[in-house]
């Protein structure tokens, strides 16, 4: 006769949230004819005729990584200005050679093909803007914006700057370089704006917009603008080099760690002779 006891095995399976990866990269080079980008990044220029108190220029946006077009996706410039000197596409040597090592810009936007130096600027001091305007997002998807700016290297122009506001949005995370002036729009959101000198940036530093969700219509805009120390829209000149554009990936819980508890095994056998 035999009296066999029961195997105990005891295996929980702990699900966490897998990290969001980039689903892709989009870059957009906004220096003159001869700083522009090479390879997988749009380059945006307003022509020979930067005059007129208003233009627009369109583009698609193309995955870094793949060299393809994103479906939907597409950007618009638009730029506004009240006086007369007009917007133009730079050749400046913004960094010589690059941002510093570790510096937002260069982490970001220093990869291969992507040519910092130049950009898009307006001389005036007069309360002139660009609007950058993404639309056919995945509603459902979050996003990742960043930019930066550079006079020139070497400047002592500590001025002029930029003034990054986002809107049009759900929500989001002001992720912007430590050195930047972080600052609330009252008309927009808390901490909706960045600003940073780009008479001179040689720290490299950027505005970013992280965990971007551009609501059910699947667009967003960034408007720049000049700004003063304390993050205020001022009437000063500004220069944008680069965008970047990242979306990431949906978040879905996956097993990511199977933890073993508790594992018994008790077997026990007797044999018993009547």
């Amino acid at each position: 006769m035999f009296t066999s006891r029961s195997i105990l095995l005891s295996v929980v399976v702990l699900a966490v949230p897998s990290l969001a990866q980039a689903d892709f990269i989009a870059y957009v080079d906004l220096g003159g004819t001869n700083t522009q980008s090479t390879g997988n990044a749009r380059n945006l220029s307003v022509g020979t005729d930067g005059s007129g108190l208003e233009k627009t220029l369109v583009t698609d946006l193309v995955n870094y990584e793949t060299g393809t077009t994103i479906s939907n996706a597409s950007l618009t410039v638009v730029l506004t200005r009240p006086g007369t000197s007009p917007f133009a596409n730079s050749g400046d040597s913004a960094w010589t050679p690059s941002p510093p090592v570790d510096s937002d810009a260069r982490v970001l936007f220093m990869v291969d093909g992507v040519n910092l130096n130049g950009n898009l600027t307006y001389g005036g001091n007069t309360a002139n803007t660009a609007t950058f305007t993404f639309s056919g997002l995945d509603p459902t998807r979050t996003y990742d914006f960043a930019s930066t700016g550079n006079r020139a290297s070497g400047s002592i122009d500590t001025a002029r700057k930029n003034r990054y506001q986002i809107s049009d949005i759900d929500s989001f995370v002001n992720a912007s370089s430590d050195g930047a002036v972080i600052s609330s729009t009252p008309s927009g959101m808390t901490n909706d704006a960045a600003t940073f000198t780009v008479g001179n940036n040689d720290a490299g530093h950027v505005a970013r917009f992280s965990s971007i969700s551009p609501g059910s219509d699947g667009d967003f805009s960034i408007t720049v603008t000049g700004g003063d120390a304390n993050g205020a829209v001022a009437n000063v000149a500004w220069y944008v080099n680069a965008l970047r554009l990242t979306e990431a990936t949906a978040v879905v819980p996956e097993p990511a760690s199977l933890s073993l508890l508790g594992v018994g095994l008790m077997a026990a056998l007797r044999r018993r002779r009547a």
